[in-house]
């Protein structure tokens, strides 16, 4: 059945629009009086960066991501 319905499912984040914000969007609720904590930056394997790089590239494109 699922071979048959292979038009149903996205197969690149360009075919995934229409999806409402409320069920995409994260929020991340805080308390007024805490203070944010800052960590360092971490090191990319150097072999995956450009993959990370490609797949970033393709959400910005889509407005995924901001």
């Amino acid at each position: 059945m699922l071979q048959k319905q292979t038009g149903a499912f996205a197969w690149e984040y360009k075919g995934m629009h229409g999806i409402h914000p409320d069920i995409c969007i994260q929020h991340i609720y805080t308390q007024e009086n805490v203070r944010a904590i800052t960590q360092p930056q971490r090191r990319m394997n150097l072999i995956l960066k450009d993959i990370v790089k490609e797949e970033l590239q393709k959400l910005l494109n889509a407005n995924f991501i901001y």
